[in-house]
C-alpha cells in the first residue's frame, strides 16, 4: 500500500507540473516511467516469491535431472522486463558437472553452459536468457525489420531499450536456436483452423552473399584473415489453402520457411511442416514453381509419398511462361506486318495449353537460324512442361495459375533484408534470419513466440534435424 500511495503522490506532482509548463510529451513520458518503475518493483517481488517457492524448486529439480543439471543454490541475476527495466532477482542456479570416464582421474571442472540452462527457473517461466519474452520479441522484431543491426540498436534506444549490437545478436541467436531446433512444431498453433480444400505449395530460390573465411594461413603483413562473398541460393517455400473456386482460406495463416541447406533439405522441411499439420481434409495438392527442373522431380516424389490418394497438380508460373514466350517472339522479324496478330495467337495458344500448336506456329512464322533457336527454346522449356501449362484448365478447376505467393515471400523475406548492398552473411546467421523473418511476414510471429515462451511443452515433440551440422550451438 505504501508503494501505491507513493505512486499516486508522484502522479499528482507530475500532473501539477504539466498544468504549469503545458508540455504534454514530458508529462506522458514521466507517467510512463513512473508506471514502469512501479510495475518492475511488483514483478521483482512476485519473481522473488516464486523462485523461493518449494513446489517450484522441486519442479525445476525434476526437469534438471533429465538434462543432467544439479541445483547449486541461489544467485543474483539482472533481469530485463517491460521496456528494459532492470531488476535483481535471486534465482535458482543449475550447472552440469562433467565426469571423466577414465578411473583414477579427478573430476573436471563444471560446465556452466549458458544463462538459459544455468538459470532454469527463468527459462521455465518464459524468459529468453535474462530478458522477458515480450521484451525479447520486441528486440528481435526490430532486428529483423531494420536495415541493419546498428540501425535496430538506434531505433530501440529511442524506445528507451538500451542495448548494444553484441547483446542484440545474442538475443536473436537465442531465439533462433530454439526456433530452429523445434522447426515446424513451434510455428503452428494447436488452436488453428484445420486446413481443408486445396493445399498450394510454392517453392523457389533466392540469392544472398555468404561470408566464408579464405582457406590457408594469414600472411604476415595482413592484420586479419580475408574472406570470400560468393552468391548462394537459399531455398524458400510457402504453403496456403484455397477453396474449390480458388479463393484463399483466410482462417488458415500461410506457412513460410527458408533454408541455406539446399534443395533436398528444403523438401525435408516441407515434410516436417506437413507432419505437424492435419492434412486429412485436404482434397488437392498443388506445387507451383518457376520452371526449374529440380522442383518438379522432388515435387513428384513428395506427392506420391505423402498424398498417394489425393489429386496432385503441378503448375509452372504463368508469368515466367510468358517471359519465356517473349524470348521466342523477340526472334520475329521486326518488319513483319502481322507481328501483333502473330503475338496474340501465340499468347492465346499458351493460355489454352496448346503447346504443340505453338511448335506449328514457330515452323510457319520463323525461318533459318531464328526458327532453329525458337524450336530449341520451345523444346527445352515448353515441351518438357506441357502438363504444367494448362492455364485455362487450371482456372476452370479453381487452381492457381502462378507462384506469386512464393515470389512475394522471396522479396519480403530475403531481398529486403538479407540481399541488401554490402551484406555478407555467415551461414548460421542467415539460417536464423531466414527462419525468423518467415514467421514475421506470415503473421505467425505471435504463435511462434507463444510456443517459444512455453517451450517446456515442446520438448516431448522436439524435432531433431540431423542435417543442421553447422548449427552446433542450436538448443
Amino acid at each position: 500500500m505504501k508503494n501505491y500511495e507513493s505512486l499516486l503522490t508522484k502522479i499528482e506532482e507530475c500532473t501539477e507540473e504539466f498544468k504549469q509548463n503545458l508540455r504534454y510529451n514530458e508529462f506522458e513520458k514521466s507517467l510512463t516511467d513512473l508506471m514502469h518503475q512501479h510495475l518492475a518493483e511488483h514483478i521483482q517481488e512476485v519473481l522473488e516469491t516464486l523462485m523461493h517457492n518449494k513446489w517450484f524448486i522441486s519442479l525445476l529439480c525434476s526437469i534438471a535431472g533429465k538434462s543432467c543439471l544439479s541445483f547449486e543454490g541461489y544467485r543474483l541475476v539482472s533481469v530485463s522486463v517491460l521496456n528494459d527495466q532492470r531488476i535483481l532477482v535471486s534465482a535458482p542456479y543449475f550447472y552440469n558437472r562433467v565426469k571423466d570416464k577414465k578411473k583414477g582421474r579427478k573430476k573436471k571442472g563444471r560446465n556452466k553452459g549458458n544463462n538459459i540452462d544455468c538459470y532454469l527457473g527463468l527459462k521455465q517461466i518464459g524468459m529468453v536468457g535474462s530478458y522477458s519474452g515480450r521484451l525479447a520479441s520486441e528486440i528481435c522484431t526490430m532486428a529483423l525489420l531494420a536495415p541493419s543491426e546498428d540501425m535496430a540498436v538506434k531505433l530501440l534506444s529511442e524506445r528507451e531499450i538500451v542495448i548494444n549490437v553484441k547483446t542484440l545478436r545474442k538475443i536473436v541467436r537465442d531465439v533462433g536456436q530454439i526456433g530452429l531446433s523445434n522447426r515446424g512444431v513451434i510455428s503452428l498453433g494447436h488452436k488453428q483452423a484445420k486446413p481443408s480444400g486445396t493445399l498450394v505449395i510454392g517453392i523457389d530460390g533466392g540469392r544472398i552473399r555468404e561470408r566464408q573465411v579464405k582457406p590457408g594461413r594469414k600472411k604476415q603483413d595482413q592484420t586479419r584473415q580475408g574472406y570470400t562473398t560468393d552468391w548462394k541460393e537459399p531455398v524458400l517455400f510457402t504453403m496456403y489453402v484455397t477453396d474449390e473456386r480458388g479463393n484463399i482460406d483466410k482462417l488458415f495463416k500461410p506457412v513460410c520457411d527458408a533454408t541455406m541447406q539446399g534443395k533436398d533439405y528444403a523438401f525435408e522441411l516441407i515434410e516436417t511442416y506437413l507432419d505437424v499439420m492435419d492434412t486429412s481434409s485436404i482434397s488437392r495438392v498443388v506445387f507451383c514453381g518457376d520452371g526449374a527442373p529440380w522442383i518438379w522431380s522432388r515435387a513428384e516424389e513428395l506427392l506420391i509419398k505423402r498424398f498417394p490418394n489425393k489429386e496432385g497438380w503441378q503448375v509452372l508460373d504463368y508469368t515466367h511462361a510468358k517471359q519465356a514466350l517473349e524470348e521466342i517472339l523477340d526472334l520475329l522479324p521486326a518488319k513483319s506486318k502481322e507481328i501483333d496478330k502473330i503475338r496474340k495467337i501465340f499468347k492465346d495458344a499458351l493460355w489454352k495449353g496448346e503447346i504443340d500448336t505453338m511448335e506449328k506456329l514457330i515452323r510457319i512464322n520463323f525461318t533459318g537460324k531464328r526458327r532453329e533457336k525458337a524450336l530449341n527454346k520451345w523444346s527445352n522449356y515448353f515441351h518438357d512442361n506441357k502438363k504444367r501449362m494448362q492455364y485455362s484448365l487450371f482456372k476452370n478447376k479453381g487452381l492457381p495459375q502462378g507462384s506469386g505467393s512464393v515470389e512475394s515471400a522471396i522479396r519480403r523475406v530475403i531481398n529486403l533484408r538479407l540481399k541488401s548492398c554490402g551484406s555478407f552473411w555467415k551461414r548460421e546467421n542467415a539460417e536464423i534470419y531466414l527462419f525468423l523473418r518467415s514467421q514475421l511476414i506470415t503473421d505467425r510471429w505471435n504463435i511462434f513466440f507463444d510456443n517459444l515462451t512455453n517451450r517446456a511443452e515442446l520438448s516431448d515433440n522436439q524435432i531433431v534435424i540431423k542435417s543442421n551440422h553447422y548449427l552446433k550451438w542450436a538448443a
